[in-house]
């Protein structure tokens, strides 16, 4: 995982509930902050609105856990379906993004995000 961060800047860790996707997520934050000392970490969890208005000074880690829901697809999470990929998609050196999501949403939206990803 950490040479796909270091190599794209953007990260996708999908699993069951309670697989560790988030203790995974908070590992690398801690593991890049060593490299990085100035690398703030901002939860995503109110939607693409909050990434797009975000000001945070780089460098910063976006950590975007489970947008189309913890443990089902919920309908209001769809604006992330067109948002995600763009926002992966400007990722860079300091601009640094970590997606969690729960694999039962993983074939409701997940498919298009990585398709467009790789």
């Amino acid at each position: 995982m950490t040479q796909a961060l270091a190599k794209r800047h953007a990260i996708m860790i999908i699993g069951q509930s309670g697989s560790g996707k988030t203790a995974t997520a908070e590992a690398l934050w801690l593991h890049l902050k060593g490299g990085i000392p100035d690398l703030k970490r901002v939860h995503i969890t109110h939607g693409p609105d909050q990434l797009r208005t975000d000001t945070t000074v780089p460098p910063v880690l976006y950590d975007i856990e489970d947008p189309w829901g913890r443990f089902k697809f919920e309908p209001d999470s769809r604006p992330w379906n067109d948002q995600l990929a763009p926002a992966f998609e400007s990722a860079r050196h300091d601009r640094i993004f970590i997606f969690c999501a729960n694999s039962a949403c993983r074939s409701s939206c997940a498919t298009s995000l990585t398709a467009s990803l790789t």
